[in-house]
């Protein structure tokens, strides 16, 4: 009998297929409650091309007695999955030409009778967490960090977004040795949607979560400011935070 990692590969490649025939699947590179991120890879006119792939996955439920699939309540669910994935990746779009954020390149939907899925194809990209475990980190990199994190939250900024989740697994490193901020929200949206309970004040990690965002008070920008903080402070500090939460008064 095939793992669950085996056979959420074997619906990723499906699903791949269906949209993206050129592409294949090399390997994967991370895995989560919602979804997965493989690398992908493309051969054409003697060329290779290879970018990241992140899947986003909502299971159908088993029809009752009598219904059948696509009914109108299984449909609305499934819109509903997609408009909340597609509002955060119109927010990464919406912030290209940043060069400390992660590109997306495109985006498509797969539909099945079992389940429904949005494929995001992205620029390939070495995650911190794994880039600090493989690579003797010096000083300088972990203001070359704080640099290029801070740029991309001024752009941030400037467009009125706040990312409420920045954290080792958020930041990204490119070949050109440049940091990156990506994951605008999908997973935390997912968890919201599936939760049934909406709101800004669930989001984000606990121990890098800023006090407002805690205890469920106001909040702006600011609160990615003090979340990029712990991190630099983590990394300085071989991953000892600063302090665990709850809070004391």
């Amino acid at each position: 009998m095939a793992s669950m990692m085996e056979y959420r590969r074997m619906l990723a490649e499906r699903d791949l297929a269906l949209v993206w025939p050129q592409w294949r699947i090399v390997r994967l590179l991370g895995a989560g409650s919602f979804g997965e991120v493989y690398e992908i890879q493309r051969d054409e006119y003697g060329l290779t091309s290879r970018c990241a792939l992140k899947i986003v996955r909502k299971e159908n439920p088993a029809p009752m007695p009598g219904d059948s699939y696509g009914s109108i309540s299984g449909s609305n669910s499934s819109e509903d999955f997609i408009n909340t994935v597609i509002k955060e990746i119109d927010i990464m779009q919406s912030l290209k030409g940043a060069p400390n954020i992660v590109v997306i390149d495109d985006y498509e939907i797969a539909r099945s009778s079992d389940s429904c899925a949005v494929l995001i194809r992205m620029e390939l990209l070495r995650n911190l967490r794994d880039y600090i475990t493989s690579t003797q980190v010096t000083v300088n990199d972990i203001i070359r960090v704080g640099v290029d994190i801070c740029n991309a939250l001024e752009f941030c900024e400037g467009r009125n977004i706040i990312h409420r989740d920045v954290k080792e697994s958020n930041i990204f490193y490119s070949d050109m040795g440049i940091f990156k901020l990506g994951d605008f929200g999908i997973s935390k949206q997912l968890s919201d949607y599936m939760m049934n309970n909406a709101t800004m004040t669930s989001a984000g990690t606990i121990n890098k979560m800023a006090p407002e965002v805690y205890y469920g008070k106001r909040y702006d920008n600011r609160v990615d400011i003090y979340s990029l903080g712990v991190v630099l402070y983590s990394l300085l500090n071989y991953g000892r935070p600063p302090f665990y939460p709850p809070y004391h008064s």
